[in-house]
C-alpha cells in the first residue's frame, strides 16, 4: 500500500497554528483571544507562530478570510432575465441559507458582529462585509440594470433586502444557535423575505 507523503514540517506547523487559532477565536473572540493558549494548542513556541504571522490581528484576518473562501465553493448564481424574478430570488435566498449551515457560519458571524461593532470602520472587516454577499450584490444590480426592479441605488435595494434577510434568519439563529429550521418554517421564512422584497422593489415588468 501506498503511504500519502507526510506534509513538510512547516505545512504541519501552519495547519496546526491555524487550527489552534479557530478554536480559540471562535471560542473567545478576537479580544479574549489569547496567544499564549493558541500555542500551547499548537505545540509551538511564540517566537515560531510570529515567523508565520506577525500579530493577532493577522492571525485572525487569515481566519476570516479562510471562512469566506469556504463559503464561495457553495453555488453561485446569477440574474436570468428570462426566468420569473420571484423564482429567481427564493432560490437566492435559499442560497443564502445555505450559506449560514455550513459548521462555522455561526461562530464567524458572532466574531465578526462584535468585531464590526467594534471597529466599525475598520477597512480590512468593511471589505469582508462587502465580499460576503457579492452573488447577491451581482444579481441585484443586474436585476435593477434589466427593469425587473426600481431603479434606486444597488446599495439601498440591497441594505433593505439584508435587513429581512438577517431579521428572519441570521439574528434569531445567532440567539438560539441554531440554523436548521423545519422545512415548512423554512419555506415561510423565504416566501416572506422574497415577498416583502419585492412589494417594495419589484417593477411592473414582473
Amino acid at each position: 500500500m501506498t503511504r500519502k507523503p507526510l506534509l513538510k514540517n512547516s505545512e504541519r506547523i501552519l495547519s496546526d497554528i491555524i487550527a489552534a487559532s479557530r478554536l480559540e477565536f471562535f471560542v473567545r473572540g478576537f479580544e479574549q483571544a489569547n496567544i499564549n493558549r493558541i500555542c500551547q494548542q499548537a505545540s509551538v513556541s511564540k517566537r515560531t507562530l510570529y515567523r508565520y504571522f506577525e500579530s493577532k490581528n493577522v492571525l485572525f484576518h487569515v481566519i476570516l478570510e479562510q471562512e469566506l473562501q469556504n463559503a464561495s465553493r457553495l453555488p453561485d448564481y446569477d440574474y436570468e432575465p428570462s426566468q420569473p424574478l420571484r423564482d429567481q430570488l427564493v432560490a437566492a435566498t435559499y442560497n443564502e441559507v445555505q450559506v449560514l449551515t455550513q459548521p462555522s457560519c455561526l461562530p464567524f458571524l458572532r466574531i465578526l458582529m462584535m468585531e464590526l461593532l467594534s471597529h466599525p470602520t475598520e477597512p480590512n472587516l468593511f471589505l469582508i462585509k462587502t465580499r460576503a454577499s457579492q452573488s447577491l450584490i451581482r444579481w441585484v444590480s443586474d436585476a435593477i440594470s434589466d427593469r425587473a426592479l426600481k431603479p434606486v441605488e444597488t446599495s439601498v435595494v440591497l441594505n433593505f433586502y439584508q435587513a429581512l434577510f438577517n431579521g428572519m434568519f441570521v439574528w434569531p439563529n445567532l440567539i438560539q444557535q441554531s440554523v436548521a429550521p423545519l422545512q415548512a418554517d423554512l419555506t415561510a421564512k423565504v416566501d416572506a423575505v422574497v415577498d416583502v422584497f419585492l412589494c417594495q422593489y419589484a417593477t411592473t415588468k414582473n
